[in-house]
């Protein structure tokens, strides 16, 4: 891979294309490394489109958490975040299973409310001289003298290597024709409530397969968690008309009943449906170019890794995009090995996964 470094006032050794936890962390980490950088959000975070439901952290992602600063934040704002200390799995059939985190490699986790997480990650960045531009989408991207970013605003920003961060989209990666690779079937039907379950605890647990053929309980599973704007819940399933009917309300009856609240809590939630399939991009970099988070790779919620993993996996891209700088294209190969293992990883250990993997253009 070959980068050119353009020259000139207003030209950037980085753009990065996404506003959110893995394209700011990433965008901090350069502009600490000394790269001039500039970070193009479609949205202002600064101003919350809908509640959100809490996200967990998990402890590897403690690590970039402390490199950028923020873990004193995270420990001293409860409206921010509150602590995760362990994940608790109630399969059908088996002992339910408690799993500590303070024995993990960072060793604690935390929940956080996404809209506030976001604005405090921008702020990072502009701290760190991160040129932030809000509600600007990049809507073309050509290879001349470097890259060339058009807006929606008309604009040209001009840079040596392009981020994308843009979500499971991968709006970037598309234009320059990156496949992606995806999984199992997944849909979410995601919501928040004021009702509260013990703190400090993730509860993941699987509807009975064992039911009898026809009930709306059968298969799929759920997670909740106490998080700063109240419980955060979701039910997972593979058919978005199942869970848009009345199915998707008798199983949240059921995951009422186990979390020991009264059916209606659940299921008068402002509720939303949401694509959860996990896939990934079939190679996350390319000439003068590399994703992260999950335009890179998302993942099955069961892992609990997508927030963790775009905070946790911005380090080495940082470093991926610098090596490009200077015209050395294998630390970003063996970071997007290191993506696809890593999502590989996890797609092994969703206990409904099927072996089915196809390529989308």
């Amino acid at each position: 891979m070959t980068v050119v470094r353009p020259a000139g006032r207003g030209v950037y050794d980085v753009a990065v294309a996404g506003g959110g936890p893995a394209g700011a962390a990433t965008a901090a980490i350069l502009a600490g490394m000394g790269c001039r950088v500039v970070l193009l959000d479609a949205r202002d975070a600064r101003v919350p489109h809908r509640p959100a439901p809490g996200e967990v952290l998990t402890p590897n992602a403690v690590p970039a958490l402390a490199a950028l600063d923020l873990l004193e934040r995270l420990e001293g704002d409860p409206d921010l975040a509150r602590p995760l200390h362990a994940i608790v799995r109630r399969w059908p059939g088996r002992p339910v299973e408690t799993e500590p985190l303070i024995g993990a490699p960072g060793g604690r986790g935390f929940v956080v409310d996404r809209p506030r997480f976001d604005v405090m990650l921008l702020a990072r960045c502009e701290a760190a001289g991160v040129t932030v531009r809000r509600a600007t989408r990049v809507m073309r991207l050509t290879r001349a003298d470097g890259w060339r970013l058009g807006t929606d605003a008309g604009e040209t920003v001009r840079a040596a290597v392009v981020v994308d961060a843009t979500g499971r989209a991968a709006r970037v990666a598309r234009q320059v024709s990156a496949r992606r690779v995806a999984g199992h079937r997944l849909i979410a039907l995601c919501g928040t409530c004021d009702a509260a379950i013990r703190a400090g605890t993730l509860v993941v647990a699987a509807f009975d397969r064992a039911t009898p053929p026809g009930d709306p309980a059968a298969g799929g599973w759920w997670y909740a968690v106490a998080a700063p704007s109240g419980l955060s819940f979701a039910l997972l399933g593979s058919d978005t008309g199942d869970l848009r009917r009345g199915a998707g309300r008798d199983r949240l009856a059921v995951m009422a009943d186990a979390l020991g609240l009264p059916a209606e809590t659940l299921c008068d939630a402002r509720l939303r449906v949401a694509d959860a399939t996990p896939s990934r991009l079939k190679l996350a970099c390319g000439p003068g170019w590399l994703a992260v988070g999950d335009a890179a790779a998302s993942f099955d919620p069961i892992a609990s890794q997508g927030l963790a993993n775009a905070l946790a996996s911005a380090p080495e891209a940082a470093k991926a995009a610098l090596s490009m700088l200077e015209c050395d294209a294998t630390p970003a190969l063996a970071y997007a090995d290191a993506v696809a293992a890593t999502w590989q990883r996890t797609a092994d250990i969703a206990p409904h996964y099927q072996p089915r993997v196809f390529e989308r253009s």
